[in-house]
């Protein structure tokens, strides 16, 4: 019976070594064998720790080298089949028989504990390789995830799932190291997490790992001195586990673990597997970290690349403003991001985000610390980062961003150079504006001149064309119209020797009216004739012209000219001539003036001609048919001057003419 047991032993040996029979299995089936081989019952495979069995208690009477034999507990024969540091299988004599013999214990016992053994080896290989197989599916699963998120997310789930955890937590630190900026959990619903209230800040267990990053393991949270409690509606929590996520000396985070589960405390080999998963997170969180921070800067010279050559083809401010202020939103991560411009105090005039609405109500100071202040007191809560534009137009401008986690040195660097930016846009505005204007007012300078020069050659010839044609109608005034009436003053003289008295008579009234005729015709022709300005000069011209129309009209006409006329141009002397030609000939046909003046005068900016008399006068507003008025004005519109005349019925009247003269 003992060699069928031995046999059977070892077959389940070899069994359990193939991987064909479990823990379970095996201790199940070398407790009925020796149950049935050795006349036992109730046989069991007791832990080492165990204290309180019957097999444990008969293990404990054994001599200390015995590793087997027959002990009395409690009146009650117990066979002690092998007793190990792993161990003890026991079982109870069944009543009526001695029991096995020493040599029979020994013997199948050894087989039974190598059975055993063999057994959990196995089952530690076989869990040691679907531990392996789950952390290379982990460490894959964490590599092929996206985002920073998703890489953070995951490591949490796994890491409770590879230990058999009932909850799980991760710790984001700060970029100093010394606070926790995100814990991200797993196992926990969502409702009763935010019935927990505030993320954890790092304060008992949690800050022992943050002040001292090495693996903690801890039976009972509750029972640690070092703990300090948990917030209400926080789920009772035992065992726990802490480790830190690591690369190179860089800490990222740590891993929490609680409550495991199917053990009253986290092993070793856990211990090892979280260390081992946390290595692997920490080189992706690092890769994905290069990965993103590679993104951002990527971005980043898109973006400065885009805006610059917005500014380098645009001149529109209302198309470049917003799209810095927009850019500058989007690369920094912050809710809102404005600019202003103001002399002391700025205004947001350009704003993108959140709070845009209530920042264009708003008047800060021009200083960045001044408005930063201003506006963490009008929007609680935010962090506030004014930059400064440096504006060489004049006035105080800022590029502000504001948002509700603290922004870090590379968004602070992006807005610094947005700002630098919108100082160049805001420059270069406005130099081209200023240029524009210049340009401008260089145009209508040369269009001026330009029509100047052409009104100055088209006076010229009209002046000219006028001259020409005064002298032609007074050489065919003098020449034929007069040698005609000559002839026929000669022809009436003649036809007296004919007539009677009476004839004689109406043909000297007549002589006498041709007489007439050719007086006011040589008259005539000589007002036409050049004014011999050439000769005489303009002042001259118009003191002799002035003089001969007084003799002429028994009006006594005085002329005065100051300064120096004659070196006018040509075209302006004969202009003014005739304008006061004009002006007298009105004077003597229509003002039955008594007397009469004619003031010119001369400075370096203008020439000014005044002819006054103290006739019954007009008024000038109504309306005229006279030649002469309106030939007065065409020609002071030629040459580019104005004419005034005051005037009222009884009260004379007096002619001004300016003209203004080039420096």
């Amino acid at each position: 019976m003992l060699g069928a047991v031995t046999d059977a032993l070892l077959a389940l040996c070899e069994r359990t070594g193939r991987g064909d029979a479990g823990p379970e299995e095996t201790t199940a089936r070398v407790c009925a064998l020796l149950d049935d081989g050795l006349g036992l019952e109730g046989t069991a495979v007791h832990p080492a720790d165990a204290v309180d069995t019957r097999g444990a208690r008969a293990a404990a009477l054994l001599d200390a080298d015995a590793r087997c034999g027959l002990v009395d507990v409690d009146g009650v024969r117990v066979a002690v089949v092998d007793r190990s540091p792993a161990a003890t299988v026991a079982g109870t004599v069944r009543p009526g028989t001695p029991g096995p013999d020493a040599d029979s214990l020994s013997r199948v016992g050894r087989i039974a504990r190598a059975a055993l053994a063999v057994s959990r080896h196995a089952e530690r290989s076989r869990r040691a390789e679907v531990t392996s197989e789950r952390l290379v599916l982990a460490g894959i699963r964490l590599a092929s995830h996206g985002t920073l998120a998703e890489v953070l997310d995951g490591l949490v789930s796994d890491a409770r799932d590879l230990v058999d955890a009932r909850y799980a937590a991760l710790g984001v630190l700060s970029p100093g190291g010394d606070a926790l900026e995100r814990f991200i959990t797993a196992g926990m619903p969502r409702d009763q997490r935010e019935a927990i209230g505030p993320e954890p800040r790092g304060r008992g267990l949690l800050g022992v790992l943050l002040r001292d990053p090495r693996p903690m393991r801890i039976p009972d949270i509750s029972a640690d001195p070092r703990s300090c409690g948990f917030p209400d509606h926080h789920p009772p929590m035992c065992s726990f586990l802490g480790v830190p996520v690591t690369h190179r000396g860089e800490v990222f985070g740590n891993l929490y673990l609680t409550d495991k589960r199917g053990a009253p405390a986290f092993s070793d080999a856990d211990e090892r597997v979280i260390l081992t998963l946390a290595s692997l997170a920490a080189v992706v969180i690092t890769n994905q970290r290069r990965h993103d921070a590679e993104a951002r800067r990527r971005r980043e010279l898109e973006t400065v690349h885009e805006v610059a050559g917005a500014i380098l083809t645009h001149r529109d401010l209302s198309t470049l403003l917003p799209l810095i202020v927009s850019r500058a939103r989007d690369l920094c991560g912050a809710d809102t991001v404005a600019m202003g411009q103001g002399d002391d105090d700025v205004r947001f005039a350009v704003t993108d985000g959140l709070h845009g609405t209530a920042l264009e109500r708003l008047l800060v100071p021009g200083t960045p610390g001044g408005c930063a202040a201003r506006l963490r007191d009008d929007i609680p809560g935010t962090d506030v980062v004014a930059e400064p534009l440096e504006l060489t137009s004049g006035g105080r401008g800022l590029l502000v961003a504001i948002a509700s986690a603290p922004l870090d040195s590379g968004a602070r660097r992006m807005l610094s150079l947005f700002a630098r930016q919108a100082s160049v846009a805001l420059d270069n505005a406005h130099a081209f504006a200023a240029e524009r204007r210049r340009l401008a007012d260089q145009a209508r300078t040369a269009a001026a001149e330009t029509r100047a020069a052409m009104t100055a050659e088209a006076m010229q010839r009209a002046i000219d064309a006028q001259e020409a044609e005064r002298a032609r109608i007074a050489r065919e005034l003098h020449d034929e119209t007069g040698q005609s009436l000559t002839a026929l003053a000669l022809a009436l003289r003649m036809l007296e020797d004919h007539v009677d008295d009476e004839g004689r008579e109406r043909l000297g009234a007549l002589r006498q009216d041709v007489n007439g005729i050719a007086g006011n015709l040589r008259t005539l022709a000589i007002r036409l004739r050049p004014s011999g300005l050439r000769e005489h000069g303009l002042a001259s011209a118009i003191e002799r012209m002035a003089a001969r129309l007084g003799d002429a009209s028994d009006i006594r006409i005085d002329a005065v000219v100051s300064g120096r006329v004659d070196d006018l141009p040509d075209a302006l002397q004969v202009g003014l001539l005739r304008v006061v030609q004009e002006a007298l000939t009105n004077v003597v046909r229509h003002s039955g003036a008594a007397r009469a003046s004619v003031l010119v005068t001369r400075n370096d900016a203008h020439v000014r001609a005044v002819v006054e008399d103290d006739g019954h006068g007009f008024d000038p507003s109504a309306h005229t048919n006279r030649l002469g008025l309106r030939g007065m004005g065409e020609r002071v519109e030629i040459l580019g001057g104005s004419l005034r005349i005051e005037s009222a019925p009884g009260e004379g009247a007096t002619v001004i003419v300016d003209v203004g003269l080039k420096p």
